[in-house]
């Protein structure tokens, strides 16, 4: 179980810092298959105490932490199977995910602007901070 991280968990750079859907068309004849369990600012709330020091607010950091500091451990997980045909649609770095079985598909990603969105305070970029205020988790002061 994972959130999407990109280069090895690195900052994203400002030009980066977009809001993300990825969607996935099975094409196969056999269900595809996934396991998913909790959204980010719940794996945050249920793995506050792994964070022992402050984090850069910064969704790939955060992301990439997750799963070095092993959040979702112990946290419940669900076993879907998407039929012939079906698409689903969402945001990688905020639903965690496993992908069990899969064979054809049609894959697609798309970055949106935050400005280009209806309401940019609900940009994944723009909720982690208060996320990990939520969870109680310190956020790195910039340096």
């Amino acid at each position: 179980m994972h959130f999407d991280a990109y280069v090895s968990g690195a900052p994203y750079a400002d030009q980066h810092k977009k809001h993300r859907l990825k969607f996935f068309i099975n094409l196969d004849t056999e269900p595809r298959r996934w396991n998913t369990s909790l959204t980010l600012p719940e794996a945050l709330k249920f793995s506050a105490n792994k964070f022992h020091e402050p984090i850069a607010n910064d969704l790939n950091i955060v992301c990439a932490a997750t799963h070095e500091f092993g959040c979702l451990e112990g946290a419940g997980v669900h076993t879907l199977a998407y039929p012939t045909l079906s698409c689903v649609i969402g945001n990688a770095e905020a639903i965690s995910h496993a992908v069990l079985y899969r064979r054809r598909m049609i894959a697609g990603e798309f970055m949106i602007e935050t400005r280009d969105m209806l309401d940019p305070k609900k940009s994944t970029h723009a909720q982690l901070g208060s996320w990990l205020d939520a969870a109680g988790i310190e956020i790195r002061k910039p340096t």
